[in-house]
């Protein structure tokens, strides 16, 4: 791990060293320093460096059985495991860092051009109006060929480039002849070979190109992976870009069809794990977890629940169970799928108050 902070910033990177000798980098870490932490004084601020960059890539680095060695350019955090007077900042962040497996080492600054690069980004120094702003920084200046310039070359480069189209238009064809010699194997397929030449079937047609269509859209049969690879197509392609469920669907519908798609695209989006892992969950965060409160009494709580679409017994297709929690004695009380919540209220009366009153707690869903 290389650490480094500048006045204004700090970054670190993250590098992993192979059998063959070679230290390829795993993960980047950069960031401003907040108002408070611009007063900090050097050592803090190196120091910073290294706990932040040991909180974010915890899932990387904890429990590791060979020494994290840890590079950085101020000498006197080497001996920061041994110091014994520490302020309170520096205490909280000794607590955490000891349970990781690590040797802090230093290299002159000189050496340490990576971290150094990313902690002297033209946009992380103060402008005029900001906090701190006093003259522009040397070190930092504003690059000429930026992301974006990037992201256009590459794009005109390989998403325009011939040979991206060509593999396109290639895997397309290829698609198509193996949709066209695998119709004799589908029997949805074969009746609809057979009415597309029926005038009273207009659905059923075919192409010029001699492909099934029906409704207009080329028919995929159930041969094979060939809906899959048409799924990958329109979802895994580069030029897709992994939309989800109701893009996917409809860029697929717009030329293919077969029976229950959208229960098969909703599956396959569903088990992407470039998805899973890319996009952001919308929902509201979960609930936590909560035990039930521990009962004090026999009947204090219980919990109740219905067995459902049993066969008929006696006129009864369901059957009411209700546990106390403290004793685990249960009851089990024959009723019926119908039954109103009136009716639920006398079985409760009759089988439960009657002999044990009322409970403090009720479990159900």
């Amino acid at each position: 791990m290389e650490t480094d902070a500048s006045d204004y910033a700090l970054a670190a990177i993250l590098s992993m060293k192979t059998s063959d000798g070679e230290v390829h980098p795993i993960a980047f870490l950069s960031r401003t320093f907040h108002a408070a932490e611009l007063n900090y004084d050097t050592h803090d601020k190196e120091l910073l460096a290294i706990f932040e960059a040991f909180k974010a890539w915890r899932h990387y680095l904890e429990g590791s059985g060979d020494p994290i060695d840890v590079v950085t350019d101020h000498k006197n955090l080497e001996y920061f495991s041994s110091t014994k007077i520490l302020t309170r900042r520096q205490v909280r962040w000794s607590e955490y860092l000891h349970q990781f497996n690590m040797v802090i080492r230093f290299r002159p600054g000189k050496l340490g051009e990576k971290p150094d690069s990313i902690t002297r980004r033209w946009d992380v120094y103060p402008k005029e109006g900001d906090i701190g702003y006093a003259q522009v920084n040397p070190h930092n200046f504003r690059p000429i060929f930026t992301n974006e310039h990037l992201t256009t070359s590459l794009r005109a480069t390989f998403l325009e480039g011939p040979s991206l189209q060509a593999s396109i238009v290639m895997d397309i064809e290829a698609l198509h002849d193996a949709i066209q010699s695998s119709y004799e194997f589908d029997s949805e397929a074969v009746v609809g070979l057979a009415f597309a030449h029926d005038a009273t079937k207009p659905r059923w047609s075919i192409g010029s190109d001699g492909l099934l269509r029906l409704d207009n859209r080329i028919y995929v049969p159930n041969t094979g992976d060939l809906r899959l690879q048409v799924l990958r197509y329109f979802h895994d392609h580069p030029l897709s870009g992994h939309f989800g469920q109701n893009r996917t669907l409809e860029s697929i519908r717009r030329q293919y069809t077969w029976p229950k798609i959208r229960d098969f695209v909703r599956d396959y989006i569903l088990s992407c794990t470039v998805c899973g892992r890319n996009k952001p969950r919308r929902h509201r965060p979960y609930g936590l977890l909560k035990p039930l409160p521990v009962p004090t009494r026999p009947w204090d709580s219980i919990s109740m629940d219905f067995i459902e679409q049993l066969p008929m017994s006696g006129g009864y297709t369901a059957i009411l169970v209700i546990v106390d929690r403290a004793s685990k004695q249960a009851i089990f009380i024959p009723t019926y799928d119908t039954i109103t919540s009136e009716q639920l209220a006398e079985l409760f009366v009759l089988h439960v108050f009657s002999k044990h009153g009322v409970p403090n707690h009720v479990t159900s869903d």
